[in-house]
Order: structure tokens, then sequence, then C-alpha cells
């Protein structure tokens, strides 16, 4: 029976949120509700503050996968989970620049956008908490921090020990330019380029197909 392994980085986001100090919740939740910079992805951590991941369903769902011929089969209908589906469920602009990277590395990325990171270190979702958690830090950087989170847990995450990879760091270094990214088709390529694959584990998001915002 397949297995989801990334799909559990989900639930970091919501107690991420949860945890949040009160003046930087309050300028998260302002760029959600005022649709600011960022909001698109920002808005995925009220979303799974509140909901639990149902992995019943889940296994369910990777048990109807059928490889050879690319589509699940519920009760003899031949399904497949499309773009529309995930702008539906998740709220993901699924119009925009590509979220391709020019560059495999950056070496500088995070040298450039955190003030207490050199080029040459291992950046992981902690290391990235940490960044947000630390009030005396400017907003941006907490929010370019907040950003890679996402993007790490919920958008393309993958089973390697919660690193972030810094060529992530282009397509959030710009808030003004976040939402103009197809976040949505980066999420829907990722799961199918992972159930595709012949293993018996997933590494992607399975979370957003059975849940509705």
């Amino acid at each position: 029976m397949s297995q989801y392994r990334a799909t559990g980085k989900v639930c970091t986001l919501g107690t991420i949120y949860n945890s949040l100090d009160r003046a930087f919740k309050r300028v998260v939740d302002q760029i959600i509700d005022n649709k600011g910079d960022g909001h698109c992805l920002l808005r995925l951590l009220r979303l799974t503050s509140t909901t639990q991941t149902p992995t019943t369903l889940l296994s369910l769902l990777l048990k109807k996968y059928d490889r050879e011929n690319h589509y699940f089969e519920i009760n003899g209908h031949h399904l497949n989970v499309k773009l529309e589906d995930i702008l539906y469920l998740t709220g993901l602009p699924i119009d925009g620049k590509a979220v391709i990277s020019s560059t495999s590395r950056d070496k500088e990325a995070f040298e450039r956008v955190f003030t207490s990171l050199d080029r040459n270190e291992k950046v992981t979702v902690p290391t990235l908490k940490k960044i947000v958690e630390t009030q005396s830090k400017e907003d941006k950087e907490r929010l370019i921090a907040l950003l890679l989170i996402v993007i790490a847990c919920f958008v393309t995450p993958v089973c390697d020990d919660y690193i972030v990879h810094n060529y992530l760091v282009q397509f959030v270094e710009k808030l003004d330019e976040v939402d103009g990214y197809a976040w949505g088709a980066a999420l829907l390529s990722t799961f199918y380029c992972a159930i595709e694959n012949k293993k018996k584990s997933v590494d992607a998001n399975c979370w957003s197909f059975l849940v509705r915002p």
C-alpha cells in the first residue's frame, strides 16, 4: 500500500501560525484579510490551523490510483485532480509565472535575505521558524521565512528532513511578486510527480485534495 511521507509537514503550518506572537500574527492576519502581498500562501497557515489531516482517507485515495492509466478509479469512475480543483480547494493561483528555478542553486540566497544566516549554512524549517519567532527582526525578514516554510511544508513538500533549498528564495524575496506565481500548478505537479513514482511512498501533499477551505 502506498504511504504518504510528506503530508505530515502540513501540520507544522498550523502549529507555527498558532504560536506567532500577537503583534506579528496581527501583521500576517492583515495581509490575509486585505489580500496583501503573499496572501495566497499565508492564508494556508490559517486554513491548516483549524483542520486535521484525514489520514485514513488519504490511504484509501492512494490505493485507488492506477499508475498505468494515470487516473483514480473510484466506484467505476475514472477521476483526476485538475488545476481548477486545486484552485477551489486551496485558493492557490493556477495562472501566473511558473514556479521554475532559473538555477538549481543560489548560494548567496539565505545570506541575502536573512541577517543571521550565511551562504554555507544548511537551512531547515526549524531554522526558519526561529527567524519567524525572533521579535527583534524586521517584519519583511520574518515574512520571507514564513513564506518559505509554507512552500516547503505545503506546496512542494518532499521527505528530506525539513531542508529548505536556497533556490526557493527567488520566489519570495520580492513580496509584491509572490502572488504572481502559479503556486497551485506547482502543488499539483509535485503531487503527480510523486504519485507516478513506482516507489511505495508518496513524497507530496495529498491533504489538499480532501479538505475544503
